[in-house]
């Protein structure tokens, strides 16, 4: 779904475009050319299914060629295992022939990698080196970007957590990354972080939502920046949401910090709040500040939530109240229990902008 995202918006791009077109969270540059796409396991209606979901406009179809294998007698190896060991097919010939004749040829994708190698690519090493100089030679000779999918091996017990768990989990020989000029690897987060991502969404959470990507393997100086992916929930292309949930993540820690100061100065006041009731933080909004006041109880209720977690607020009980409801920082007046009420409606309250 992705490489047939990028493969669309490659053939869309136009040269001196000011606004260039993204695909995997990255910006595309803006050329006029080709892109072609060897699709091994989906046929001509899986196709065109995903395209419609996916593809905004109509592409060139003389820039955007897809060639589902199933409708035409299925995948084509690229390579064989002959008496001396791994060599080229006739296939590899005619298609990189027929690539050649493409003019602006700009992307070329195979998918997956197993259905082009007739070697075991995933053992042999020979096989692998041999795939992967067949790509080479096409970039080489067409200038196009050359890609080839693949899958993991199964993690069973120990699912991937990090970039370096997901190079290692690339199946097969150590030559199907060595061969590569660079590998991107794509694995499900982790339940705990779906969920919490899913939360700052408003998304509700199911398996197979949140992805995470990143380079894991270059042969040149790049951005390996672990990125954050989001199942479009009517496509189901994975969007990236990086800079989005970094945009979240900073507005949180300002509710935070706010939400923190303004609990700490009315008690240190002598008026604290609760997190409910006629005391609670929503039913008292009026005090705080724009940013705080604006926001719906549920979610004043998971700031608070949050800071008494990480202990960054605590419940205290207080003078003439025998439940722990009044809310102070830790190094409080309240929180050592030496907190005493303010009669009246106390100092006036600040209010940040």
């Amino acid at each position: 779904m992705l490489l047939l995202d990028l493969a669309a918006k490659v053939a869309m791009s136009e040269q001196g475009s000011m606004m260039p077109l993204e695909a995997m969270g990255g910006a595309i540059i803006p050329a006029v050319g080709t892109s072609v796409l060897f699709t091994a396991e989906d046929d001509e209606d899986e196709i065109h299914r995903r395209c419609d979901q996916i593809v905004l406009g109509k592409p060139d179809p003389n820039r955007l060629i897809i060639l589902p294998m199933p409708n035409i007698g299925g995948p084509r190896p690229l390579i064989t295992i002959g008496r001396e060991g791994p060599e080229f097919t006739s296939e590899y010939h005619n298609i990189r022939e027929e690539l050649l004749d493409i003019n602006n040829l700009r992307l070329v994708v195979f998918d997956p990698l197993q259905n082009f190698a007739g070697g075991d690519v995933n053992s042999d090493p020979a096989a692998g080196s041999m795939f992967f100089s067949g790509l080479a030679r096409i970039a080489a000779e067409t200038g196009a970007t050359t890609l080839v999918t693949h899958h993991f091996r199964k993690t069973g017990s120990n699912p991937i957590t990090n970039a370096r768990g997901a190079r290692e989990a690339i199946r097969g020989t150590s030559a199907l990354v060595d061969g590569g000029r660079w590998s991107y690897a794509i694995w499900e987060a982790e339940r705990s972080e779906a969920e919490k991502i899913c939360k700052q969404i408003n998304r509700h959470f199911q398996p197979e939502i949140i992805f995470n990507g990143a380079v894991v393997k270059s042969n040149w100086p790049t951005d390996k920046t672990v990125r954050t992916y989001v199942r479009d929930p009517n496509s189901g292309l994975l969007i990236d949401r990086t800079l989005d949930l970094q945009g979240i993540e900073k507005n949180q820690d300002n509710l935070l910090d706010s939400l923190t100061y303004q609990v700490s100065k009315a008690a240190a006041n002598g008026q604290p709040f609760t997190r409910t009731g006629g005391n609670g933080l929503y039913e008292r909004r009026s005090e705080f500040p724009s940013a705080l006041a604006s926001l719906p109880k549920r979610r004043l209720w998971e700031l608070a939530d949050t800071l008494l977690e990480s202990n960054k607020l605590v419940q205290c009980v207080a003078p003439g109240s025998q439940m722990k409801k009044w809310l102070d920082i830790p190094t409080g007046d309240f929180a050592q229990g030496i907190g005493q009420f303010q009669i009246g409606s106390g100092p006036e309250m600040e209010h940040s902008k």
